[in-house]
């Protein structure tokens, strides 16, 4: 009988064991993903737009929003990969998040052929029509903590006048 009971407190105890080390992986990805988000945020005058690998916005920061001139409620959650675009705002999301033109620049440190980890890609996007402003756009990569895969991009964006 004590034998029983014995084997069935070590089997809950080890059940518990890998739920709390599968609890402990995903707060370790949580935290690796705010910490690279975190990061990008504290940059105060640039603007951020967060995406997943399907171009869905999952996040936008206060200076963005105030760059192309709307709310989050048009941008978050919406998905610019394959939709033809219909208004203004539709129109400029599509180009920072799919340009024609990507200046691949190296990130000090890196070797002559970037991998995807490890390269920013720059290119410029025209901000309103006939205006010499356009955005500077700043495209990386963000990645699994474990795994090194890409889990989505994060763009930075800098009004530039030319």
């Amino acid at each position: 009988m004590y034998t029983a009971i014995t084997i069935v407190l070590v089997l809950v105890i080890l059940l518990l064991a890998s739920r709390v080390s599968r609890v402990s992986n995903a707060l370790d990805f949580v935290r690796h993903d705010l910490k690279q988000t975190s990061q990008l945020i504290e940059v105060a005058n640039d603007g951020m737009i967060e995406c997943d690998l399907n171009m869905t916005v999952r996040r936008v920061n206060q200076s963005a929003l105030a760059v192309l001139k709307t709310d989050a409620q048009t941008v978050l959650n919406k998905n610019y990969s394959s939709s033809t675009p219909k208004t203004r705002i539709e129109k400029v999301m599509k180009s920072i998040l799919t340009p024609v033109k990507e200046q691949v620049c190296m990130v000090p440190g890196t070797v002559p052929v970037p991998k995807p980890s490890q390269a920013t890609i720059v290119y410029e996007v025209p901000l309103e029509e006939e205006s010499s402003l356009k955005l500077r756009v700043y495209k990386s990569i963000k990645t699994h903590p474990h795994k090194s895969e890409p889990t989505g991009y994060v763009y930075l964006l800098r009004k530039v006048a030319v």
